[in-house]
């Protein structure tokens, strides 16, 4: 129970994302170019059973991940003005 003095606890409103804070097609773009490759790794891992195979797959996947990151940020800093 709460005592009948205590201060009433703020809650926060949900708000309205700002203009800023919404997803480009841009963005949109370069993550499925990402999530294809990703695909395309996997599926080749699946079908290569071997070591070499495997080690080749993930040796993709790191050459993928780093470069992937590093675009993602960059087309979300880069914003729908200068697209």
């Amino acid at each position: 129970m709460t005592s009948p003095d205590a201060e009433p606890v703020e809650t926060a409103e949900p708000t309205a994302p700002e203009p800023e804070d919404k997803v480009t097609n841009f963005e949109l773009f370069f993550d499925l170019v990402y999530v294809f490759a990703l695909t395309q790794i996997t599926e080749y891992m699946a079908r290569v059973h071997s070591g070499v195979g495997i080690a080749r797959g993930l040796l993709l996947l790191l050459l993928t991940w780093f470069p992937g990151r590093r675009t993602r940020g960059w087309a979300t800093r880069r914003g729908p003005t200068s697209a």
